[in-house]
């Protein structure tokens, strides 16, 4: 189309099946894939001719080029390719039951399955690394930088992450399983656990178990902003602040709601997410009743705000919704492998979501 009208078709693709997707950045730059995994190129005149860039194919993509010097695609097994300045690269996405996602910044990201670690690094994921041999299958990871990330899990160890190394696990709540972790330097982390507890890591050490929830409801999630503030939930729909001295005391938010997730931007905004498809914001001072905002019904595993104006949620059926300061959008889907179990999202830019197929998602601010 060039304005006016529309050209008469030209076959570029000889194979059967037809090209889906296309993605055209400016006039004289175009990618198109075709059902086998090739892809061709457009130069402003011509079509190049196709070439293999995923070999799982035959199977169903999605392409998306912002600049004409960087591109993604995905397919529906769980795989992404990134063109990158004349380069295709091939990026097998983390397999295994993904619980857990933190993304420090847009170039870097860590997830967590029950035994492995995968980093993201400019775009590429990392093999499997092996960091809780013990089988306690870990369900909770917060990375702080680049060079340092806290994981937990289901027995009670904690591991930290120095940018090159994992330590071994360490017992750090015995009997106990942790539940959810937040790092906001290497100094400085929280978790907490099914027994109501929260541990804080100092940069050298865990604290021991200090009970903070004493009306039964097992810790879900916190989120820390700050050294000076966190929030936390709990599966009785309570909710809990620190100061930087000492815990709240349980407030119950979401009467009759089990609380599965919450995230902070600052001392003066968090979302909590519930399982009935509502969200509950904190203003500093008090949380209002719960919204209701996932129409679908799903249960909303996840959340996280990157600034005031801006968190998404995703549910256990593969949708995610966003957050523009004022108000929610319709569920979108986001996974059609299944639920989106945890969601990071660095900037308004940049999000990543996992989920129980072990696959990754990648938000780059338009879809």
């Amino acid at each position: 189309f060039n304005g006016t009208s529309w050209s008469s078709p030209k076959e570029i693709d000889s194979k059967s099946g037809g090209i889906a997707p296309v993605s055209c950045p400016t006039s004289t730059f175009c990618v198109a894939l075709d059902h086998y995994g090739d892809v061709l190129t457009y130069n402003g005149d011509s079509w190049t001719s196709p070439i293999n860039i995923d070999s799982n194919g035959p199977g169903r993509y999605s392409v998306s080029c912002p600049t004409s010097t960087f591109c993604t695609v995905v397919d529906f097994e769980g795989n992404s390719v990134t063109y990158n300045n004349g380069s295709w690269l091939l990026n097998r996405q983390p397999g295994g039951l993904l619980r857990s996602v933190s993304c420090p910044g847009t170039t870097f990201c860590t997830a967590i399955d029950g035994d492995n670690a995968y980093s993201l690094n400019d775009g590429s994921w990392s093999s499997p690394d092996l960091i809780e041999p013990g089988g306690g299958r870990m369900t909770s990871i917060s990375c702080a930088s680049s060079t340092f990330c806290a994981a937990v899990d289901g027995a009670g160890n904690a591991l930290t992450f120095n940018g090159t190394l994992w330590s071994p696990p360490q017992n750090v709540d015995s009997g106990v399983s942790l539940t959810s972790v937040s790092c906001v330097s290497s100094s400085f982390c929280v978790a907490v656990d099914g027994a109501g507890n929260a541990l804080t890591f100092n940069g050298i050490s865990w604290s021991s178990p200090d009970v903070i929830e004493t009306h039964g409801g097992p810790m879900t999630s916190i989120s820390c902003a700050s050294s000076t503030f966190c929030a936390a939930v709990d599966g009785a729909g309570n909710a809990l602040t620190f100061n930087a001295t000492s815990w709240s005391s349980p407030q119950n938010v979401d009467p009759g709601g089990s609380l599965s997730s919450v995230s902070c931007s600052s001392s003066t905004f968090c979302v909590a997410v519930d399982s009935s498809g509502s969200a509950l914001t904190f203003d500093g001072t008090s949380w209002p009743s719960p919204v209701s905002m996932d129409i679908s019904g799903g249960f909303l595993n996840s959340v996280s705000c990157a600034t005031t104006s801006f968190c998404v949620a995703a549910d256990a059926h593969g949708n995610a919704l966003s957050y523009n300061g004022t108000s929610w959008s319709s569920p979108n889907p986001a996974d059609s492998s299944g639920g989106v179990d945890a969601v990071s999202c660095s900037t308004a830019t940049f999000c990543v979501g996992v989920d129980g197929n072990g696959n990754a998602l990648v938000y780059d601010g338009h879809s």
